[in-house]
């Protein structure tokens, strides 16, 4: 019998492995996809990163790779949340409708559904976004406030009872809020959130009929050494609108935000801008603008960027050109921008026109 050519050997052996590989595609596919779905998966969770525009290329690329790793695996729920979370922040509105349809193929749990009634209302509150976006959001919204409504004790929990007051607030259903933030208070009068969003109302509305209520609400909550006792002051200026604050109350809210290790020196600002507004003495106002710019590092362009915005609302602009010296300016479009308006207001004509030869931000 005759030796068998090695080409025909090699020839049976591939086609063997060819069979072999083949027939068990289906066994080994889906392993391959899931790998490659965790690798892309992984690698898109970069672009969730806050300094990626919400508008650029770089975001679009993110969102395509988390695209893919959601299809290569569609029952991985992280890889469908981290595609959707991604293109929220590019195209909300479609981010939203695919919650929506998630959610609706599933008896969901309730937490999720207010998740995703949570995100509709950040996009109700941008106004950078079209109209029809923010329909959408408002649709989905309300539909999820329907379906949460009719579970048992939903309501009963004034988290979120308050969340349901902000959506109708968010619509233009104000006075349907307020008359809902009402009955939540008079059943939960010491619920933080609540008293807030009262206030907020009240102000928006000019509604004066709870004010000595609210007021002493926030006096009670302001003692309080955390973040609902500074909530409680930035609330009380906001109150000031329809209920001026007496200046010996001011004084109290800044000695409260002192002993506050949340307080953030925007806070002192606000009630300093107060209390500038509620005297008209020169040197008490100096002595306030003195102590306002103690809070900053005003060698540092940002810090006394805030600084300078601050003074050129108080229209403190004598302050301004003294806190913010042509030297400063002259470098910085933002500062240059603010001392020019300040000598424009103090008609400072020569100043001008010296400065804005001078400015290295100017071309020639």
């Amino acid at each position: 019998m005759g030796q068998i050519p090695l080409s025909y050997l090699l020839s049976i052996l591939a086609l063997f492995l060819f069979s072999l590989s083949f027939f068990s595609v289906d066994l080994f596919m889906p392993h391959l996809k899931r790998w490659k779905s965790e690798k892309m998966l992984l690698e898109s969770k970069v672009y969730l990163d806050d300094s990626i525009d919400g508008s650029s290329d770089l975001l679009d690329f993110g969102i395509a790779k988390a695209k893919i790793a959601y299809l290569l695996n569609p029952t991985n729920e992280e890889a469908f949340d981290n595609y959707n979370l991604l293109l929220f922040r590019s195209k909300p509105s479609n981010a939203l409708k695919s919650w929506f349809a998630y959610l609706e193929t599933m008896d969901a749990a309730a937490d999720k559904r207010v998740l995703l009634l949570e995100r509709c209302l950040n996009t109700l509150r941008n106004d950078e976004l079209p109209i029809m976006d923010r329909r959408i959001a408002a649709e989905i919204a309300f539909s999820q406030m329907r379906t949460l409504a009719q579970a048992e004790g939903w309501m009963d929990d004034p988290e979120n009872v308050v969340l349901v007051c902000e959506l109708l607030a968010e619509s233009g259903r104000l006075s349907e809020a307020l008359n809902m933030i009402r009955t939540l208070v008079q059943k939960h009068p010491k619920h933080p959130p609540a008293i807030f969003l009262l206030v907020r109302l009240s102000v928006h509305l000019k509604d004066t009929s709870e004010l000595p209520w609210i007021g002493n609400s926030l006096a009670i909550l302001s003692t309080r050494k955390d973040d609902v006792g500074i909530e409680a002051i930035r609330h009380m200026s906001l109150l000031h609108l329809i209920l001026p604050i007496d200046p010996d109350s001011l004084n109290k809210c800044i000695n409260l935000l002192s002993s506050n290790e949340n307080a953030k020196p925007i806070d002192f600002l606000r009630i300093n801008a107060l209390r500038f507004a509620s005297t008209r003495n020169e040197t008490e106002q100096n002595l306030i603008i003195k102590t306002c710019s103690q809070l900053f590092d005003l060698e540092n362009p940002k810090e006394l960027l805030i600084f300078s915005n601050w003074l050129a609302k108080l229209k403190a602009f004598p302050s301004l050109i003294e806190y913010l010296p042509s030297s400063k300016a002259k470098t910085d479009e933002n500062l240059f921008k603010i001392r020019m308006n300040a000598l424009a207001n103090l008609k400072d004509v020569a100043s001008i026109h010296q400065e804005v030869k001078g400015a290295v931000i100017i071309p020639t």
